[in-house]
């Protein structure tokens, strides 16, 4: 996602938007990372959760997308039923 992308959704500007293989369908939440939108993959029908960083500094925002990257990273190794499943 370009940094006007992220803008863009970030305003609420998300009816229509698609990120690769995923539509955006609502928003979720906000928090202070970013937001979350409920999404779907075009060709599975899967719905997915995808979150969206807000921009920032640029020293801010690498911190912020490796804090994302672990806390991906863990997530990833869980299994179980309360705990969503990282796909991307």
């Amino acid at each position: 996602v370009t940094k006007f992308q992220a803008h863009q959704l970030l305003l609420g500007r998300h009816r229509g938007f698609r990120i690769g293989a995923y539509a955006i369908l609502d928003i979720l939440g906000r928090g202070g990372m970013g937001a979350v939108y409920l999404g779907e993959h075009l060709e599975l029908h899967r719905k997915v959760a995808i979150k969206v960083l807000v921009p920032g500094k640029e020293d801010d925002q690498k911190l912020a997308v490796e804090r994302f990257l672990r806390e991906a990273r863990s997530a990833a190794a869980l299994d179980h039923p309360n705990i969503v499943h990282i796909f991307d």
